[in-house]
């Protein structure tokens, strides 16, 4: 700190810490803000982290000595975060140990999730982070001691319909159900701000998982001052591209390209928006530059083009396939179908990639490539490998998602904390009324991590 100070780069204030020089009016010090109190900081981490998931709803908090190792505070410090979080009813004492205070469930309650499906519990599932969601709600919700039911909904009909048991009524079935609340998982649906209008007017809280552009049109409306309802926001805020910039940034990239297919979407948007906002600050002397489409939302847009025109049947010789397999077997020729759809689906996507990686390649001095999720970045991955270029005049490559594909290709990529979303939206419906959660603004927006691999560990290069 000496050192840097000594440079003109800091400035240190007797009792008020150092800041970096012209951040402050140094002939005015007092104009310095005051510091927040320690055990206010450590007290909105533990809370930050109880919302993230790390600590288990059924598992006593480690010890005080444990939590201030954790925290690097002291065992007085601790002890007073503890206090205030037992005041605020956020967590419980029993004997010496500290729980969540979603223990005292005793009563087996009922918690619907609403998915997009076809067909009553057959919910549409089309990536690892999806499955990787449901997963992660069904374990939570047997930690919680919590029966979950499956309601499928289809808005892609002339007439939005649940697909509820025995044909019954969506209002009756949840009278008669007792459900305590709802999960909507915005996945893949046409519409699902109408959906989330219909469970709302049945008065039980809602959890939201924001994954649809519809439901953005909503967090407006419903996020203030709307009890029972919290929006909880893991991909679409600017948060993943921030973490993602300033992981670059920290390597020693200056200039970074983002490239996305997907540019009409916010998701994408916001992504770009979080680079921008770490890298293009002024007299940083780094950049973004944007390489984006913006005439689709996402890959499955891609997908229906495809779809428009269905070319399986005359495309492959399926009369030969099926002389050849036993008639029990015939069914699973629809999942060659779907894997050519997707492999048709990714030549498009590539089609209009192919220009913004031509211009990336042509801009020297970018160190770094940005994909807007795993399905370009191992596009691009597989496109350098064909044509031999080499790892050293390769530039770090990153994406989002951490599919496995991006683990078979060694690539970098942002993994969302969908374990901390899923536990903190079961929390909201079994205790809605949680000063976690009872704020005037209802929206949650988590943290994720960069999972670093082969394509970005190494020192900045400039693309070949």
């Amino acid at each position: 700190m000496k050192a840097l100070a000594d440079e003109g780069l800091i400035k240190g204030f007797w009792g008020k810490g150092y800041f970096l020089s012209g951040s402050v009016n140094e002939k005015h010090e007092n104009l310095i803000p005051a510091r927040i109190p320690k055990h206010r900081l450590i007290y909105k981490k533990i809370s930050a982290d109880i919302l993230n998931g790390t600590f288990r709803p059924n598992q006593p908090l480690p010890g005080i000595n444990q939590l201030g190792a954790l925290y690097g505070v002291s065992r007085p410090t601790i002890c007073k975060v503890l206090e205030g979080l037992l005041s605020e009813k956020i967590i419980r004492r029993i004997g010496v140990r500290h729980y969540l205070y979603n223990t005292t469930i005793t009563k087996r309650l009922k918690i619907a999730i609403v998915a997009f499906g076809l067909s009553r519990n057959e919910i549409k599932i089309t990536s690892e982070r999806e499955r990787n969601f449901y997963r992660n709600i069904s374990n939570t919700a047997i930690q919680q001691n919590v029966d979950l039911q499956i309601l499928c909904y289809n808005d892609y009909l002339d007439t939005p319909r649940f697909h509820i048991p025995d044909g019954q009524d969506f209002y009756t079935y949840i009278q008669q159900a007792d459900i305590c609340g709802f999960i909507l998982s915005t996945y893949h649906m046409n519409n699902s701000a109408r959906c989330l209008r219909k469970i709302i007017s049945t008065g039980k809280p809602v959890s939201i998982c924001v994954e649809d552009q519809q439901v953005l049109e909503s967090m407006s409306r419903y996020s203030r001052n709307s009890k029972g309802i919290t929006f909880f926001d893991a991909s679409y805020s600017t948060i993943p591209g921030k973490d993602v910039g300033i992981y670059l940034r920290e390597k020693g990239h200056r200039e970074i390209a983002y490239i996305s297919p997907f540019h009409k979407s916010t998701w994408s948007q916001n992504r770009l928006a979080g680079l921008m906002e770490i890298y293009d600050a002024p007299k940083s002397h780094r950049c973004v530059h944007p390489l984006v489409r913006d005439e689709y939302v996402r890959d499955y847009s891609f997908m229906e083009k495809v779809l428009e025109k269905p070319t399986f049947a005359t495309d492959v010789a399926i009369d030969k396939i099926v002389s050849r397999i036993p008639p029990f077997m015939k069914n699973r020729i629809s999942s060659i179908n779907m894997e050519y759809d997707i492999l048709l689906r990714d030549a498009l996507l590539f089609s209009y990639c192919e220009p913004l990686i031509r211009k990336a390649s042509s801009l020297p001095l970018i160190t770094a490539w940005v994909c807007a999720n795993d399905l370009i970045a191992c596009m691009i991955m597989d496109y350098w490998k064909f044509h031999a270029v080499s790892a050293d005049n390769r530039p770090a490559l990153i994406g989002f998602d951490n599919s496995f594909d991006a683990f078979e290709r060694g690539i970098s990529t942002y993994e969302f904390d969908t374990g901390g979303e899923t536990q903190s939206m079961l929390t909201h419906l079994l205790y809605p009324n949680s000063s976690l959660l009872s704020k005037s603004r209802r929206i949650v927006r988590l943290n994720g991590s960069v999972i670093e691999r082969a394509s970005s560990f190494r020192e900045p290069c400039t693309s070949g």
